[in-house]
């Protein structure tokens, strides 16, 4: 069985450490293999995936300083990635747009 891979992507790092915890406690417990990949920025993403990388499910942050999350899951959806995508914010200003 090939790994899962799980990408955390949020212009926060402290976010992307302390979500990346619990991913990986949520899949150890589950006896998942997985690889975490952690991401700053939508460039970040950009470059992974123009580098051939893949993710199974991308944890993905609505606001990434001054860009934004929901665009980079459309342009993620329009190349046709094969990725499962949560969108994440803090901010309710985003909930019709996330939904």
């Amino acid at each position: 069985m090939s790994n899962y891979i799980v990408g955390v992507c949020d212009d926060d790092a402290e976010f992307v450490r302390s979500m990346s915890r619990l991913c990986a406690e949520t899949l150890e417990r589950l006896k998942v293999k997985f690889v975490l990949k952690t991401f700053n920025c939508e460039e970040e993403v950009l470059r992974y995936i123009a580098q051939g990388g893949k993710t199974d499910l991308l944890f993905l942050d609505i606001r990434l300083g001054r860009k934004n999350g929901i665009d980079l899951a459309k342009m993620l959806c329009e190349r046709g990635e094969q990725t499962s995508v949560v969108l994440m914010t803090v901010d309710s200003s985003f909930l019709l747009a996330g939904y």
